[in-house]
């Protein structure tokens, strides 16, 4: 329910949950923004881009009226589900390779979004595992926001995992950590 979400300071939606390039793909774009102005609340959104080299990015949109900003790239990906590692080796015995035909493109640098005045670091997914990505940044965080498809785990063990990992972010520097 919108009305609900008006007394929000910031609204997550999942890692993916925008596959087709709001950038590029004008409905989406549309679409994202309409979903932001219902709320009249700053909105990250999970999504995957194109990037110019033909790649795509998992990343962070921060929507906020018209503007649309990226924020945040995933950093660390995962193989076989961002990239294939050793991509002709694999191609030559197993034909399943071509259901992976672009890999992704990592970021190279930290993320973050204000909210209600304080700076939050922001995660893409198993990030959260990552000593150096959660807490070494040139800046203070007052927490953490995790973006996850975990939805897509249902049953297989990776969402309560995660969940561990971000219970002891959370626990090791007595910090929020919210994961969508």
């Amino acid at each position: 329910n919108a009305a609900k979400l008006r007394h929000a300071d910031l609204v997550v939606w999942p890692e993916n949950a925008v596959d087709l390039d709001p950038f590029k793909d004008a409905t989406s774009g549309v679409e994202v923004r309409a979903a932001q102005a219902k709320i009249a609340k700053p909105l990250l959104v999970g999504a995957v881009l194109r990037r110019p080299d033909g790649r795509v990015g998992n990343a962070s949109l921060l929507v906020n009226g018209e503007q649309m900003t990226e924020v945040y790239a995933k950093q660390r990906l995962v193989p076989f589900g961002e990239f294939m590692p050793l991509r002709k080796l694999i191609e030559s015995y197993a034909s399943r390779a071509e259901l992976m035909p672009v890999d992704f493109a990592a970021g190279t640098t930290d993320g973050w979004v204000e909210v209600a005045g304080r700076r939050v670091g922001l995660l893409i997914c198993f990030e959260v595992a990552d000593d150096n990505l959660a807490w070494d940044r040139d800046y203070p965080i007052a927490g953490l926001v995790v973006q996850t498809n975990n939805a897509t785990y249902d049953g297989l063990g990776q969402t309560e995992q995660q969940m561990l990992y971000a219970k002891v972010r959370a626990v090791e520097n007595q910090l929020p950590v919210f994961v969508a």
